[in-house]
């Protein structure tokens, strides 16, 4: 939930929670992004097929790297074959807003957070849910498979997260330090550190067994829309309402660095498995490839007509998928940059 008394820094900040969560994809009609499906600076979309009229708001990899699930409003929730563009399944939600999503492993079980407070667990096969997870008591913004698919972690704008207890359907733990509503978080490899990342600016580190904070990290003006940290655990990045992204050093619990060389919110965030690349998409429809050794922007991929909600890399992160506000799903190669960074 948005609180009073927290200072304004961009037109999104302290709106009413409707208003936010338009705010932050973007939407079609308020964007004059031309050219769709092209670069402004080379890239090529391989593939782009539309989902819905209507937002999507999150996108799953499958294990086999053909599937997707993707979520969004209106209720979608639908598994897409990328290659053939094609729908695979149609889970039919109840909720009308799945703001998250996820895929075991094993591509055998997917779960959904939704702006109806609760997550499911569902069987892919089937297309049916096993449990449903009622604990928040307001929008869930991020949900994940942890600890080998046996419990899950998710953040919700009631200022808390939960790890869940899959297979009994309760809460472990909740994590509570945030002041406001708490967007994304990351898990580190040694499943020891976890991260988060909330509306009240801040990035909180904590104990992922006891529960505690460890430690607060300051330096963005706006909400945290995004954490992810490197595979090799050493560096987290963070992407801000704010319209930058920061860089931080895990072990010194600082920021090194910050990139801002564009003008708009940052939605979401990709790191390449070597670290070399990272990829941002935005509120104004961009996708953007950084180079993380030399902190510069390397290229911005335009074609999406709304926000870009959700990022993931495939085939050995040769390629990049994204979802946006617009409906649309594209994949986009990335062959020529891989060489180059």
């Amino acid at each position: 939930m948005v609180r009073k008394g927290l200072e304004a820094v961009d037109g999104a900040q302290g709106l009413s929670k409707i208003s936010r969560r338009s705010f932050l994809g973007g939407s079609a009609a308020a964007l004059s992004v031309s050219m769709a499906g092209c670069s402004l600076m080379g890239g090529r979309v391989l593939k782009s097929f539309s989902v819905s009229d209507e937002p999507l708001r999150s996108l799953a990899l499958g294990a086999d790297g053909q599937q997707i699930l993707v979520g969004g409003d209106s209720r979608i929730l639908q598994l897409w074959n990328v290659k053939k563009a094609s729908l695979a399944k149609d889970f039919k939600p109840d909720s009308d807003t799945t703001s998250t999503v996820q895929l075991s492993s094993d591509g055998k079980r997917a779960l959904s957070g939704t702006w109806s407070n609760n997550i499911k667990l569902w069987d892919v096969e089937k297309a049916e849910v096993l449990t449903v997870l009622a604990g928040h008591s307001d929008d869930v913004w991020k949900v994940r498979f942890v600890k080998e698919g046996k419990t899950a972690l998710s953040a919700s704008d009631d200022d808390t997260m939960k790890l869940w207890d899959l297979e009994q359907g309760t809460v472990i733990r909740s994590y509570e330090g945030h002041a406001d509503g708490v967007r994304s978080f990351a898990v580190h490899p040694d499943g020891k550190i976890l991260l988060s990342g909330a509306q009240d600016r801040m990035i909180k580190r904590w104990d992922m067994e006891s529960g505690r904070v460890t430690g607060t990290w300051w330096g963005h003006s706006g909400t945290v829309n995004d954490l992810i940290i490197s595979s090799d655990g050493k560096t987290a990045v963070s992407a801000s309402a704010d319209k930058t992204i920061r860089i931080w050093d895990i072990a010194d619990n600082s920021s090194t660095t910050t990139l801002d060389k564009h003008e708009a919110e940052f939605n979401t965030l990709a790191l390449s498995k070597d670290g070399r690349l990272l990829f941002s998409g935005s509120a104004d429809g961009m996708v953007i490839v950084w180079d993380m050794k030399k902190q510069a922007l390397i290229e911005k991929l335009s074609g999406h007509k709304g926000g870009v909600t959700s990022l993931t890399l495939l085939d050995n992160d040769t390629k990049v998928l994204s979802t946006s506000m617009d409906g649309m799903v594209k994949l986009w190669d990335l062959k020529g940059m891989m060489k180059t960074a």
